[in-house]
């Protein structure tokens, strides 16, 4: 998916969102960043890239890890976007059933 910055973004990066061994991470790509053109002289620069994420574990060294094997990782958040584009609607209601449970239990702390 095309996404737009202010600034150039990295090409890599983990959103811990759980920072204990087995709690949620989110590991960010982008590719083929290239700087878009201001509309005019006072205008910041854009960036645009293509972006892809992929949703994992954090465990320690988990970006050594991803930096290691970055396309290994890239292809799997690729190949993860296609299925989910690739979904019926009747998978997308129940993965949305699924994430309201989820969700309902990490707001209860069970």
């Amino acid at each position: 998916m095309k996404q737009k910055y202010s600034e150039r973004p990295q090409e890599t990066w983990l959103e811990v969102l759980h920072n204990v061994p087995g709690g949620a991470c989110v590991v960010h790509f982008n590719e083929n960043v290239i700087e878009v053109p201001a509309e005019s002289e006072e205008a910041e620069p854009q960036f645009e890239a293509d972006y892809y994420s992929f949703e994992t574990a954090f465990r320690n060294g988990l970006e050594e890890s991803v930096s290691q094997n970055r396309e290994i990782w890239l292809a799997a958040a690729m190949k993860k976007e296609i299925e989910e584009k690739n979904l019926t609607l009747e998978e997308r209601v129940k993965n949305l059933e699924t994430m309201q449970d989820d969700l309902t239990l990490a707001i209860l702390g069970v």
